[in-house]
């Protein structure tokens, strides 16, 4: 392009450049809400299951942010199934693919939402020397990095979240999405923390 010219940047292509460069890629794959679902009822029990598969930490790091992101929506009474563990267990629910299971957590522990989060698929990015000793915390510019390194492979992660209301066996909404996390391989809590509201303000707008 030379020097006289003019670029001119669409609206469009503005908020797609201001989208991608500073927030990453975050794609909808899929949003679904059935057409009976009524407003969430914050005064119930919600219990989240699900990443048995993540270390321990960022099982953790997931959890808390969910239940936090779930609390902030005026939910009281949710758990984590590790924390219900032993009413889970005293209750006989071990497989929540096995639908009578599901069932029990109504019948059994007042349970009326079930939110089951799965990692379908998570692509790690590959870093070079100075990505990894950037990350280390040394003095290297993740900027300079950037451009004068070969390019890194992006930690693109696909979740699916899926809400059940217990009491009538019913699925309310899912929601999958593919998301770029931080350049280490780790998660972002602030992008779960979106996942979980779209979800939440999803469900409410269909239903109002």
């Amino acid at each position: 392009m030379g020097k006289g010219s003019l670029r001119i940047i669409t609206p469009l292509a503005l908020v797609f450049c201001l989208f991608s460069c500073r927030s990453g890629i975050y794609q909808v794959q899929r949003m679904e809400v059935i057409s009976m679902a009524t407003p969430l009822d914050i005064s119930q029990v919600v219990l989240v299951n699900g990443l048995d598969g993540l270390p321990y930490k960022e099982h953790e790091l997931f959890s808390s942010t969910v239940l936090r992101q779930l609390r902030s929506n005026g939910f009281i009474d949710v758990f984590s199934s590790d924390e219900l563990e032993v009413e889970l267990l005293s209750a006989g629910i071990r497989d929540f693919s096995i639908q009578r299971n599901v069932d029990r957590l109504y019948s059994e522990l007042g349970i009326v939402y079930l939110l089951q989060v799965e990692i379908l698929n998570r692509k790690k990015a590959r870093t070079n020397k100075l990505s990894a000793l950037s990350a280390a915390g040394q003095d290297v510019d993740r900027s300079f990095v950037s451009l004068h390194t070969p390019a890194e492979s992006r930690h693109m992660v696909d979740i699916q979240y899926s809400l059940y209301q217990v009491d009538i066996s019913d699925t309310l909404p899912v929601y999958q999405v593919r998301a770029e996390h931080k350049w280490d391989n780790s998660l972002r809590p602030d992008l779960i923390r979106k996942d979980v509201q779209k979800l939440i303000n999803h469900l409410n707008h269909f239903t109002h």
